[in-house]
């Protein structure tokens, strides 16, 4: 019986998205879904993914929003 290698698992991330309300002196904690969607719900995602979309929402929200990968 032949084995089929098996590909290291890779961890599992989900994004954390804070605004920064200039009304407000509290942050709203907020996370994004595989999809960029800002949600109430951490979404949990790959690594990579989860980087890569981290980034991507960075660029758009600029100062305006902290985006930290957990």
């Amino acid at each position: 019986m032949a084995t089929i290698p098996v590909a290291p698992a890779c961890p599992i991330c989900f994004i954390s998205f804070r605004l920064a309300a200039k009304s407000s002196t509290t942050a709203r904690h907020l996370f994004l879904d595989g999809e960029g969607h800002i949600s109430a719900a951490p979404h949990w995602l790959p690594r990579e993914q989860a980087l890569l979309l981290a980034r991507n929402q960075q660029l758009i929200w600029g100062s305006a929003a902290q985006v930290i990968v957990l």
